[in-house]
């Protein structure tokens, strides 16, 4: 039997930072649906603080997520396509794991273009 040391209930981004958002992002929906699964049971997330965001979640109930929660599992076009659509705030994401990084364009140039981009979205929410 795998012993798991006793983990904070959220990850440690959500303590620095209590108003930030984590996203884990993975490319097909069954992956994220794995993500969700060991997050609650080896890391302890509760359920209560996270959300599915996915293609398949009404919009309208992703932008509810968007405003409450603080964990999130998607698939990167919809957490892309929240940002576009103003859903989901780019300034409140303080950390993003990405599952699977085969996805993402030539090494190097990954990071780059991901933070690039977040940070782009984030300076274009600004009052």
């Amino acid at each position: 039997m795998l012993h798991v040391p006793h983990r904070p209930a959220l990850p440690f981004a959500c303590r620095w930072f209590p108003q930030g958002q984590v996203v884990f992002l993975a490319p097909t929906r069954p992956l994220v649906s794995q993500q969700v699964e060991a997050c609650f049971k080896i890391v302890g997330i509760p359920m209560a603080h996270t959300a599915q965001v996915q293609g398949t979640v009404k919009a309208a109930d992703r932008e509810a997520y968007w405003a409450d929660r603080r964990v999130f599992y998607a698939t990167p076009q919809t957490f892309f396509n929240d940002m576009k659509e103003g859903r989901c705030n780019p300034r409140r994401v303080v950390a993003v794991v990405i599952d699977e990084g085969g996805w993402l364009p030539p090494r190097g140039r990954a990071g780059r273009m991901l933070a690039g981009d977040l940070h782009a979205r984030a300076a274009s929410t600004r009052g």
